[in-house]
């Protein structure tokens, strides 16, 4: 069994030094949690740590260890949390840029990759959120994310959702709240006052049955006069 970095940091270094090496066999499913979670260090960090205990060992052999923890524990638990999440008839999506250093495509570190995120609604169950890390954000990136999936997805309205099947889009108002504020006009300003009052509105009724959400909606989402309704509907 390995032991836990509490425990290694109580033993006299010189003596023990070779004993842990020599009596203990490493596991790496075990020897994990302590490298990742209970140091709070980088890898490359951990090796300098790890070798005042009497672990000899490299950046790049703990890199393998937790890509062999993710692949053998993590991926079947992340398959099961997509069945379930692709099951339900709602689906918050959306993606932002990042960069990775060195990319599987060739192409400079500069250039965007992205990470995707979707996510459940509470009113289906306890909340899913499962994300995606990739090098573009392309159409297949999402089919792969959400295979299987027949709904509603909310989103920013990005052309790469269009066109899958069984599946229907809705503009989320988050986005679209943006856009009214990046107007910087008085319909702009409308805009964004109609959506306080449709976030407040959520705020209070998050806890209904969908067709009571539906309901209150419908009854307290109107806007107050005409005028403002030529407005959103522009």
């Amino acid at each position: 069994m390995f032991m836990s970095a509490r425990r290694a940091k109580k033993m006299p270094h010189k003596k023990h030094k070779l004993n842990v090496v020599k009596h203990h066999k490493v596991s790496f499913k075990e020897a994990l949690p302590d490298l990742l979670f209970c140091q709070y260090l980088p890898l490359y960090r951990q090796v300098n740590e790890w070798e005042r205990h009497g672990l000899h060992t490299n950046d790049k052999n703990l890199s393998n260890w937790v890509i062999s923890v993710a692949e053998d524990w993590l991926q079947p638990l992340y398959d099961l949390m997509k069945q379930l999440l692709t099951s339900k008839s709602v689906l918050h999506i959306d993606e932002t840029y990042a960069q990775i250093l060195k990319r599987s495509d060739g192409k400079p570190a500069q250039s965007n990759a992205y990470n995707w995120v979707c996510r459940s609604v509470q009113s289906e169950g306890p909340i899913i959120v499962l994300f995606k890390s990739a090098l573009s954000r392309g159409r297949a990136i999402l089919e792969n994310l959400i295979a299987g999936f027949k709904g509603t997805v909310i989103c920013d309205g990005y052309s790469a959702y269009d066109q899958l099947h069984y599946v229907q889009f809705a503009n989320c108002w988050a986005h679209i709240r943006r856009y009214w504020l990046k107007a910087d006009s008085k319909n702009g300003r409308i805009g964004v006052e109609y959506c306080a009052r449709l976030f407040h509105i959520e705020s209070k009724i998050k806890q209904l049955s969908p067709e009571e959400r539906v309901r209150v909606c419908q009854l307290e989402a109107k806007t107050k006069d005409e005028k403002n309704n030529c407005v959103l509907n522009i």
